[in-house]
Order: C-alpha cells, then structure tokens, then sequence
C-alpha cells in the first residue's frame, strides 16, 4: 500500500479508501483472514445514504470477524470499471481473497450479516 491509503474520516470503524485507490491497493485490503465488506457508494445516492448505518453497525459489531471498507464512486470510477461495479450501493463480500457473494441495493443487516457464519 501507499503512504496515505486509506483514511477512517467518516466512521473509526470503516476503512474508507483515498481518492483514485488502485486494484493492487484494493487487493491488498483483502489480505486477510477476515471477512472484508467492501461497500461501494456515492454521496448523492439515497439508497447508499440509508444503508451507510447498517454498514457501519457491522464495523463496530463485528470487528473481530470483519474488515469493512467504503470505496466512493465518484472519487473510484477506474477501481468501479476493474471490478465490474455498476450498481449502487454495492456490497462485495470477500474471504481468504475469494469473492463470496455480491449484494445490489439495501438489504437489512441480518441478511448481511448473515454471510460471516
């Protein structure tokens, strides 16, 4: 990773990526043995808005299972177009490096939740 990755200005519990964050650096984020939630989200979308809160209630919760990490769409596109992210929000769930699953719009916390059995 680079000096100034990542930056936690919004949540002490979010990891929340810099401005222009390469695939290498995103890769490295995955370098774990955690799960890592990776929410993709604008500023301007409503639906990211109401799913912020649950994403960040993870954070706190689970920390001891979980990475979460927020990738914003206007200051990502390149990083969006490389990992095929079209909708949002965008949840991707990964482990040991390997995408598990991908959840499209707002879905309840225990849905969510649910994948880091």
């Amino acid at each position: 990773l680079s000096a100034q990755p990542v930056s936690k200005p919004e949540s002490t519990h979010c990891i929340v990526a810099h401005a222009g964050t390469s695939t290498d650096e995103f890769n490295a984020l995955l370098k774990t043995d955690k799960y890592v939630l990776v929410d993709f989200y604008a500023d301007w979308c409503a639906p990211c808005r109401l799913l912020a809160p649950v994403v960040d209630q993870i954070a706190r919760e689970d920390s001891a299972r979980v990475i979460v990490v927020r990738i914003n769409q206007d200051n990502n596109k390149p990083l969006f177009d490389a990992l095929k992210v079209y909708e949002l929000p965008t949840l991707l769930i990964y482990k040991n490096r390997e995408l598990k699953n991908t959840f499209e719009g707002f879905f309840p916390k225990e849905m969510i939740e649910a994948e880091f059995k």
